[in-house]
């Protein structure tokens, strides 16, 4: 489980650069750049609906699957020969990590107990932003040495996060999952179902935190907004190569 994090942080920070490399090797405009938070924004919504249709289903199965997508969806970045295809391809990517995150979040559950938990997440989590940061600044380095050359650069590296993340899956299958049981799914089912009532009752009563989901729905709005045409104002208008580009953004 450790290794399959640590694979899917690098193949996350190759990936983080890919707008930037749709900006300068791809020439997008400003649109393009809304494609992936729009397409990515389905796989937030599903997971509403995809964690409660899993509670008495493989977990497994269902993380394999989206990330077979997610490496079809590298593979077909390198292929890319517009920005349009380019960030869209990369878009469907990034819908199916959110979409499989219910599924690893229900692994974990049944893979540790709830004692150890907390404490094995946090280690994950920990070496996983290490990784990360290693992963996307080297890509940037390795991107802003190559010059002329970059055009073939980016395709080995989405390529790389392609296979890395192929690989992680390869990884994750050696782990094994305690299935729930038909009394434990139908438990967690009842516990979805009370949680969803409690939910609708505070939203109908609480006043104070209708406000608070308003103001934070706001600024994520605003945030949304404005966040896909920050890379191109720093690359762009402030002319700043990858590597400075992805140390303001990560």
């Amino acid at each position: 489980h450790f290794l399959f994090a640590l694979l899917m942080a690098a193949t996350d920070g190759i990936l983080s650069n890919a707008v930037l490399m749709a900006l300068k090797d791809f020439a997008a405009i400003d649109w393009h750049l809304t494609i992936p938070r729009v397409v990515s924004g389905v796989g937030m919504i599903a997971t509403l609906w995809i964690g409660n249709w899993m509670l008495s289903r493989p977990k497994m199965p269902f993380v394999q699957t989206m990330g077979i997508i997610v490496t079809v969806c590298c593979f077909a970045m390198a292929a890319s020969t517009t920005a349009f295809a380019f960030l869209g391809f990369l878009g469907i990517a990034e819908t199916c990590l959110y979409m499989r995150l219910p599924a690893l979040g229900a692994i974990i559950r049944l893979s540790y107990p709830a004692t150890q938990r907390g404490r094995v997440t946090g280690e994950i989590r920990r070496w996983c932003s290490v990784v990360f940061l290693v992963s996307a600044l080297g890509t940037a380095v390795a991107l802003d040495s190559a010059g002329d050359h970059s055009y073939l650069l980016i395709r080995a590296l989405v390529l790389l996060a392609g296979i890395l993340n192929l690989f992680s899956l390869v990884v994750v299958r050696r782990v094994r999952v305690k299935e729930a049981t038909a009394s434990q799914s139908s438990t967690l089912t009842t516990i979805v179902s009370d949680t969803y009532t409690h939910t609708k009752q505070v939203l109908l009563h609480d006043y104070r935190f209708r406000h608070y989901l308003a103001g934070f729905c706001f600024f994520i709005f605003s945030s949304l907004l404005c966040m896909p045409f920050v890379p191109a104002i720093l690359m762009s208008e402030l002319h700043l190569g990858y590597l400075g580009t992805a140390l303001l953004l990560h």
